[in-house]
């Protein structure tokens, strides 16, 4: 299952009930290349902070609060974090980035774009 990743929430919650349905499902999790703060804080065992960079996907950037649940829910139930590059998320908005949320439209760049 392919989940994007902003503050936490939507992961956590959507993992937490997959994993209960079915415990061998595969939970991955998405943010932008440029702004990778889950990914890089699962690395380091802890979360970290990070310079963000700017995003198409808006909903997927910047830094989790530091008081953030969430973190634990992703350490123990994510399988993997990916990340997508803003060439792919441009390719998949709408010229004047109308139309469905941004932070959705960062799995189905993962999905068709470069693995990193």
């Amino acid at each position: 299952m392919i989940v994007p990743i902003g503050g936490g929430g939507l992961i956590s919650g959507v993992a937490v009930a997959a994993k209960a349905n079915r415990p061998r499902i595969e939970i991955v999790g998405v943010e932008a290349e440029v702004s990778c703060a889950f990914q890089t804080s699962v690395r380091a065992g802890r979360l970290v902070t990070i310079v963000p960079g700017h995003t198409l996907a808006d909903g997927l950037g910047g830094n989790p609060d530091p008081e953030t649940i969430t973190f634990g829910f992703i350490q123990r139930l994510v399988d993997r974090i990916v990340t997508v590059a803003e060439a792919d998320l441009a390719r998949r908005l709408p010229a004047r980035g109308i139309g469905a949320s941004r932070r959705g439209r960062g799995g189905r760049g993962r999905c068709r774009g470069n693995y990193r």
